[in-house]
C-alpha cells in the first residue's frame, strides 16, 4: 500500500478544478459561455391560434 497516492491525487484534483474554475471565468467574461437549452413553452401554440 503506498501512502503517498491519496495525497498526490488530492493535489491534482485541486489543479484540476482550479484549471475549470479559471476556463468558466474567463469563457463567462468574453461571453463565450451560453445558456443551456430551455424547455418549449407548449402553451404558447395554441394561445396564438386563439386570438
Amino acid at each position: 500500500m503506498r501512502g503517498d497516492l491519496p495525497l498526490k491525487l488530492g493535489l491534482i484534483s485541486k489543479d484540476t478544478f482550479e484549471y475549470a474554475k479559471k476556463g468558466s471565468k474567463i469563457m463567462i467574461e468574453h461571453k463565450w459561455l451560453e445558456e443551456p437549452p430551455q424547455m418549449d413553452d407548449r402553451n404558447e401554440p395554441t394561445k396564438s391560434n386563439e386570438n
